[in-house]
């Protein structure tokens, strides 16, 4: 009996993923696996037979609309229980503060919709690059005002009182189409070799949005980082050489006032017993 009860449970749930690219589609796929409805957005028409047909209901937005968007395509989008916000930081914005209002804007319209429960994709690019090893409730001077836009839009969304937060930090994507060796190959004089990495596969970044979704850890920050931080120099030329790739070359300069960190992953390792699914460190 109780098993039934459970069951119908999960089936009545329902997910919007703002932004399904290489994280937002698999993790779609992997909740309609559980039972969840799920709905999908995309800026690129020709991605809406490509959600259709993995079974998520798609729904296109333009890209970069300075005006308010409280249309009925959206209002039904947010017809939900849950909105995994995965809207990318894009590097080719000219104004990093264009990002925060990207956000801003969504929010009436999220205000006045079912979502009871939002999820943010951020970044451990908040975390500045100074050697030492970071927790989520660290005290942040922000180095760049791409991580002091972030952190605007991270306290923004926590500070909603309409909807409950949680706010992912992820490491370093990679995974299927995203191999590591590609990232630094054939690049030359690259700074911080002997800085460590922080990354995380698409396997982990699914499993830990899972995880989190059954939970109570609302209005919290967790840091989604795997393990292993092996040396930058050392863990791309493997990867590179194991791809078949020209080697990055790093520069011999060590530079003390840029030299990386450790961004710890004990947290979500503890509020959820979690165990990591892939090590950079093990890697083959």
């Amino acid at each position: 009996m109780d098993n039934t009860i459970k069951e119908k449970t999960i089936l009545n749930k329902s997910i919007s993923i703002l932004g399904c690219g290489w994280l937002g589609l698999p993790f779609g796929e992997f909740m309609l696996g559980k039972g969840y409805v799920v709905k999908g957005s995309t800026t690129t028409l020709s991605k809406l037979d490509t959600l259709q047909q993995k079974g998520i209901q798609p729904f296109l937005f333009i890209a970069n609309k300075k005006e308010p968007d409280d249309s009925a395509l959206l209002r039904d989008f947010l017809k939900s229980d849950i909105l995994f916000l995965n809207i990318p930081f894009r590097r080719s914005l000219e104004n990093p503060s264009d990002y925060l209002d990207e956000i801003v804007q969504l929010l009436p319209s999220i205000e006045k919709s079912p979502i009871k429960r939002l999820i943010f994709a951020s970044s451990t690019s908040v975390y500045p690059n100074d050697g030492k090893t970071w927790h989520e409730s660290d005290a942040i001077i922000p180095e760049t005002i791409r991580s002091k836009v972030l952190l605007q839009v991270e306290q923004t969304l926590l500070n909603n009182a309409h909807f409950d937060t949680t706010i992912i930090r992820f490491a370093g994507l990679y995974g299927p189409k995203r191999p590591s060796g590609q990232f630094l190959a054939g690049r030359k004089e690259i700074a911080r070799g002997k800085a460590p990495v922080n990354l995380i596969h698409l396997d982990d970044c699914i499993h830990i949005l899972d995880q989190l979704l059954n939970h109570s850890h609302e209005d919290d920050i967790f840091n989604a980082v795997s393990d292993g931080h092996p040396l930058r120099k050392e863990y791309y030329t493997k990867r590179a050489i194991k791809m078949g790739l020209p080697v990055p070359l790093f520069s011999n300069e060590d530079n003390r006032k840029n030299i990386g960190k450790i961004v710890s992953n004990n947290k979500i390792k503890t509020a959820c017993d979690y165990s990591f699914i892939q090590n950079p460190s093990s890697e083959p």
